[in-house]
């Protein structure tokens, strides 16, 4: 599998509906990993591992995913399933607290 084929399977899904997009050059890995993680069913993730590398994914998810608070459930899950965390309550606190809004606006306030 490809990038231009992963990113085609998602484009007919609809899941980039809201961005003006033509091909896979058009938008960064990390978008497309990240709407892959949030937006498509468990066929399509187990195709993008074999497209970019664990490390790679597991990165987007931990920096744009798991600090937001709207996908605890799907962190939980992903946490689990597919990056073979057992102990994911507390990674995810773990995660938050070291990410949290309040600490990002202390340090814009020194």
């Amino acid at each position: 599998m490809t990038k231009e084929k992963l990113f085609e399977i998602i484009k007919n899904d609809q899941l980039f509906w809201s961005y003006n997009v033509g091909c896979a050059e058009d938008i960064s890995d990390d978008l497309l990993i990240e709407h892959i993680l949030i937006y498509s069913d468990v066929d399509v993730i187990k195709a993008l591992f074999s497209v970019y590398d664990h490390q790679r994914i597991r990165l987007v998810w931990e920096q744009r995913i798991i600090t937001d608070n709207r996908y605890k459930r799907l962190n939980v899950y992903l946490g689990r399933i597919f990056f073979n965390i057992e102990e994911i309550g507390a990674f995810i606190h773990e995660k938050n607290a070291a990410h949290s809004r309040y600490d990002k606006l202390k340090r814009l306030d020194t």
